[in-house]
């Protein structure tokens, strides 16, 4: 039988804990990430919705690529709705404890 031994102190990288960014910069960095990302989901929203518009105006004669455009939208914006729930809920969690 192998003896598991505890996780020590050794493979923490102190420097990744411990880093000198400033905050403002972390926090102009997530804004911008945040940014990003939703608007990746909206462009997803519109090609969609062009892509729909074509195939029904007849510009547009692959159903299939229709059809894929519209489940990546339709899986990001679940995606956006789902992680939106998430921190909703965590956020719910921390202002529940006592300090």
């Amino acid at each position: 039988m192998t003896i598991i031994s505890p996780v020590g102190n050794q493979f923490i990288n102190r420097n990744l804990l411990f880093s000198d960014i400033k905050q403002d910069k972390e926090a102009h960095n997530f804004t911008d990430n945040l940014r990003q990302a939703l608007g990746r989901v909206n462009m997803l929203q519109v090609e969609a919705s062009e892509a729909t518009t074509q195939l029904v105006e007849g510009d547009l004669q692959n159903l299939h690529q229709v059809m894929i455009k519209m489940e990546e939208a339709q899986l990001a914006l679940q995606l956006t709705v789902q992680t939106v729930n998430k921190v909703i809920h965590a956020y719910q969690e921390i202002a529940r404890m006592q300090i």
